[in-house]
């Protein structure tokens, strides 16, 4: 078979479009579904706001630190095994975040479910649209793109209508129990539709570990500057001290990825302007994403009324 760079383009593609496009929907709906939740979480674990917040935040960090490694290790294990796994995980991550803070460790469970699940969603986010590539004739991936960014509005558009009736009639539980058996669905859909690959030929060097740890911290500070430099003030010690550690690694990750064989990411294809149409604009609506994401949460905790906690039924 052939590796998921040049994958078999699949017949009957319907359905692994519709796969891909569950797990975009789901990490948008999960993106926006949350931040309503917000203020029952306050309520229900007698935090501030600002702690809360983390909920949110801790996602965000884990995910965009994560992209790229997993990016890497789907070019050597294949995107089936990343994209199911990483399916598994969210799921798994979205049962903990309902299930575990009534019964073990309260809201820190909470904030570990979080990162746990944020794992999963860095794995989909790194080979979704790679898979789009890979597997889809030429001639259609126009089409396949427009309906995955479809169900990616639309979950980021229910979002808030979804977490709030979920909230106020159930509990705050449900806006996690909610992704359980649409993953489950996905996972089983996954593994019927999505052909399984042999691994390309390895790299002329080792996993890039430095490069990922770097990049990890790197990106994983940058955005704890940008979703919490207003609330924490653009100037206080911690701010500064996390945009000094993001410059410092995300510089030694460039330093990096130049100086390695098989580097975590190639930057020398950026000089290639042609295979990056538009792009140089997606850094800054990613950060944008981040803050207006840290916003909400803070403003939606602060203005809506506290909803009382309900156990899951």
């Amino acid at each position: 078979m052939d590796s998921p760079g040049t994958g078999p383009q699949v017949k009957g593609y319907g359905l692994l479009i519709l796969s891909i496009s569950l797990a975009t929907f789901m990490s948008s709906l999960d993106g926006t579904i949350v931040n309503i939740a917000l203020p029952a979480i306050t309520e229900a674990f007698s935090l501030s706001t600002t702690t809360v917040s983390w909920v949110a935040t801790s996602y965000l960090l884990v995910l965009v630190g994560c992209v790229l490694v997993f990016g890497k290790v789907s070019d050597t294990i294949g995107y089936k095994r990343i994209f199911l796994s990483g399916f598994a995980i969210f799921t798994l991550g979205s049962f903990f975040c309902g299930f575990l803070p009534e019964f073990v460790f309260g809201f820190p469970s909470l904030v570990a479910s979080r990162i746990f699940q944020a794992v999963g969603g860095a794995m989909l986010a790194a080979v979704a649209v790679a898979m789009i590539t890979a597997y889809i004739p030429a001639e259609q991936k126009g089409k396949a793109m427009s309906i995955i960014m479809l169900f990616a509005s639309l979950g980021t558009a229910i979002g808030p209508t979804v977490g709030g009736i979920l909230t106020q009639y159930l509990s705050w539980h449900w806006i996690f129990f909610i992704n359980v058996p649409v993953g489950i669905f996905a996972i089983l859909l996954g593994a019927k539709v999505i052909p399984s690959t042999t691994p390309p030929v390895a790299g002329t060097g080792a996993f890039d570990k430095a490069g990922a740890a770097f990049a990890f911290v790197g990106l994983a500070s940058l955005v704890f500057v940008v979703s919490e430099g207003e609330a924490l003030h653009w100037t206080s010690p911690i701010i500064l001290g996390a945009a000094v550690l993001a410059i410092v690694t995300l510089g030694l990750f460039i330093r990096q990825e130049l100086g390695h064989a098989d580097p975590l990411l190639d930057l020398r294809l950026f000089k290639k302007q042609e295979l990056f149409p538009g792009k140089p604009s997606a850094v800054p609506r990613v950060l944008q994403l981040s803050r207006g994401s840290a916003t909400c949460c803070r403003s939606t905790s602060n203005t809506c009324t506290a909803i009382p906690r309900r156990m899951p039924a």
